[in-house]
């Protein structure tokens, strides 16, 4: 453990061909079971530049995480236009382009691909539509939100990220922070987050909803949502060094699109 362990507040690249089972990259989880990488970008038949001012075929991860940098950007650029020429807190982008991305691989987040495949453009879409907000909170503390979802929805995925600060060296686990995401449906139905089981013989099992005090970033899906106001509610489960800003976004699917 310790020094051994995988950064918490960065944004690690898988890569894959568009057939998500030819995957060629290392896969979580972390040592502490936090989910690795957190997102996936296309790495085989990509055509970079190569030496004497030409193309060519190359592949790895070294193509990956280029075409996510690339996409942050055009996220930056966007929302400087659509915020008076300020500049986006790296937390917010984070959330922003692992919550809109393409599920692939088992159902749900998982070690191989993180949240999914790099959607650049639903991510812009959220950037344009407002679908995010940020505050702070405490320990002990409850806060409450709120969004509405359309007649048309196939899907609503909620995501809360926190860049959390820094565990001790020889932590065994890095989470230092711990909040906790919930969703309130019209009906009163309670939506908790995905989690993941890191024990090895389990590294394979879809994530299933429960409690996640493992992660800084937890991820709630909805499939065929009843229209009506959704409730988030964060919850400052284990607050050491507080207060701890956090970034919510939402990304509705409407019916027919993905």
């Amino acid at each position: 453990f310790g020094g051994a362990q995988s950064a918490k507040n960065t944004i690690t690249v898988g890569g894959s061909n568009k057939d998500p089972l030819t995957n060629f990259y290392s896969k979580g989880p972390t040592l502490d079971g936090r989910i690795k990488p957190e997102i996936t970008a296309i790495g085989r038949n990509v055509f970079p530049t190569v030496p004497f001012n030409v193309y060519g075929s190359n592949f790895g991860t070294s193509m990956a995480c280029p075409q996510v940098t690339g996409s942050l950007a055009l996220l930056i650029e966007r929302y400087r236009q659509l915020n008076n020429g300020s500049n986006p807190p790296g937390a917010l982008l984070k959330n922003i382009i692992c919550n809109a991305s393409i599920d692939i691989g088992n159902t749900r987040p998982d070690f191989a691909n993180g949240y999914g495949s790099l959607d650049a453009l639903s991510a812009v879409e959220m950037l344009e539509k407002k679908n995010y907000y940020s505050s702070s909170i405490e320990h002990g503390q409850q806060q409450n939100n709120s969004f509405t979802i359309g007649a048309n929805t196939s899907e609503v995925k909620v995501m809360l990220y926190w860049p959390d600060k820094p565990a001790s060296l020889f932590a065994s686990s890095t989470l230092v922070n711990d909040l906790d995401l919930v969703i309130t449906s019209p009906d009163g139905t309670i939506y908790r987050p995905l989690i993941l089981n890191a024990d090895p013989g389990s590294v394979l099992n879809t994530a299933i909803a429960g409690e996640d005090h493992s992660n800084n970033m937890e991820q709630v899906i909805i499939r065929n949502p009843i229209p009506g106001l959704y409730t988030v509610t964060v919850k400052g489960f284990l607050i050491p060094f507080g207060p701890q800003p956090y970034f919510v976004s939402y990304n509705i699917l409407d019916k027919g699109l993905k």
